[in-house]
């Protein structure tokens, strides 16, 4: 298990540390948050930016083939959250509903992402 440790940026001494964290996972520096949650996982990298739903979190950390880096934000803390953005560090952001899987969201975007298989007996869902 690596170690887990937390930061207040709003610190200057923060900031900076919060910059170079950013600079070494590639995040763009202008790509802002109020919460920044760095996981390594697997030798690959989830970042989560704002209050990502926790089944978000776990969809992303179940996905049998993810991308080397996989960044969700979701800013909304207040009222439901209507939508999430994904970005693979390649091409543009994108924005999803919230109720679009995470693996749905990266095979939208041309991520290669298994699509999951049931047996001809067994639904999907309940």
């Amino acid at each position: 298990m690596g170690r887990i440790s937390s930061h207040d940026f709003r610190f200057p001494e923060n900031q900076k540390l919060l910059e170079k964290m950013m600079k070494a996972a590639g995040v763009p520096l202008d790509l802002s948050s109020f919460m920044y949650t760095f996981m390594p996982h697997d030798k690959r990298q989830l970042m989560l930016l704002g209050h990502p739903p926790p089944k978000l979190i776990e969809e992303a950390l179940a996905l049998p083939k993810p991308p080397e880096k996989l960044l969700i934000d979701q800013e909304e803390m207040h009222d439901a959250p209507k939508t999430y953005d994904l970005w693979t560090f390649q091409g543009e952001m994108q924005r999803y509903s919230i109720t679009v899987p995470v693996a749905e969201a990266l095979r939208k975007r041309g991520a290669t992402v298994p699509k999951p298989t049931f047996p001809s007996s067994a639904t999907p869902w309940p």
